[in-house]
C-alpha cells in the first residue's frame, strides 16, 4: 500500500518536476522499487554487501552517484524556499521550530501519520485519532530506536525533541506505538529486538551475533524461563553495541 501510495504521488511530482527539469537537461524522474527490509532504507547497506562496500554518494544505484535525501526534510525545504524561514519558524509550541510527521500505531482508534506543530502533547495526539481502544500502560517513542514512555506522562508529555531529551526520551523517527495493558511489555520488547535482529546488515560482529544474543535471551526472560546471569547479560550487551548494532 505504502509503495502505491508513493506513485500515486508521484505523477503530480512529474508535473511540478517539468517547470524545472529543462534547466537540469530534462532528467528522468522514475521511482525504484527496493527491498522490503529495514536495511534498504539505509543506503549503504543496501547498494553493496560485505565490508568497505563503497559510500552510495560514489557509487550507488546502478552503480552511479547517488544522492540519498529524507523526503520530509526535502518537503520542509520547499516550504521554506517558498514561504521564508520566518514562516517555518512560526510553528512549533517550545524550542523547537516547525513541524513533523509522526506514525501513530496500536491501541488507537484511526491509526495512521499525521503532521504536528513540535511540542504537541502526546495526549492531544491521542485525541486526534480518535482516542485509544483500551486502557494505556505504556507509549514507544521515536520507533525501534527509541524507548517507552509510562503511560503517567501521557496526556501532559510534548513532543518536542530538546523536551524530550532533558527527560532521556527521543522523538527519533516520529513513531508512537500505543502498547494496551493487556499486551506484555516485555513481548513486545522481545518482538521488536527479533525483528532487528533479522533486519541486521550484517557488517559487524555486534550487529550480527550481538542483536540474535539479546533477542534470544529477551524471549526466554518474557516466556518465563530466564537463565541465571540473563538480566546481568542484556545489561552488558547493550552497552557494547550502543552505535553499533
Amino acid at each position: 500500500m505504502a509503495f502505491s501510495n508513493l506513485l500515486g504521488a508521484a505523477d503530480p511530482a512529474r508535473a511540478a518536476w517539468c517547470h524545472c527539469a529543462a534547466a537540469l537537461g530534462n532528467p528522468e524522474l522514475s521511482v525504484p522499487r527496493g527491498m522490503p527490509r529495514y536495511a534498504f532504507s539505509d543506503c549503504d547497506p543496501s547498494m553493496g554487501p560485505g565490508l568497505g562496500a563503497p559510500k552510495c554518494e560514489i557509487v550507488g544505484v546502478g552503480g552511479r552517484p547517488t544522492l540519498v535525501q529524507n523526503v520530509e526534510s526535502l518537503a520542509h525545504a520547499a516550504l521554506i524556499a517558498r514561504h521564508g524561514e520566518d514562516w517555518y519558524r512560526s510553528a512549533g509550541r517550545g524550542p523547537t521550530s516547525g513541524t513533523a510527521l509522526v506514525t501513530i500505531s496500536g491501541a488507537i482508534a484511526i491509526p495512521g501519520v499525521r503532521e504536528i506543530d513540535y511540542g504537541t502533547t502526546l495526549g492531544e495526539i491521542v485525541a486526534g485519532a480518535g482516542g485509544a481502544t483500551s486502557d494505556i500502560q505504556a507509549v514507544l517513542l521515536g520507533g525501534y530506536f527509541g524507548g517507552w514512555a509510562a503511560v503517567d506522562d501521557l496526556r501532559d508529555l510534548s513532543l518536542d525533541p530538546a523536551m524530550l531529551a532533558d527527560r532521556g526520551l527521543s522523538f527519533g523517527c516520529g513513531l508512537i506505538g500505543v502498547l494496551p495493558v493487556e499486551r506484555c511489555g516485555v513481548w513486545a520488547t522481545s518482538n521488536i529486538l527479533d525483528y532487528m535482529a533479522g533486519e541486521s546488515a550484517r557488517q559487524c560482529g555486534p550487529c550480527i551475533f550481538g542483536l540474535g544474543a539479546i533477542a534470544e535471551t529477551t524471549r526466554r526472560v518474557a516466556a518465563g524461563g530466564a537463565a541465571p546471569g540473563d538480566i546481568d547479560n542484556l545489561a552488558r550487551w547493550s552497552r557494547q553495541i550502543v552505535g553499533r548494532g
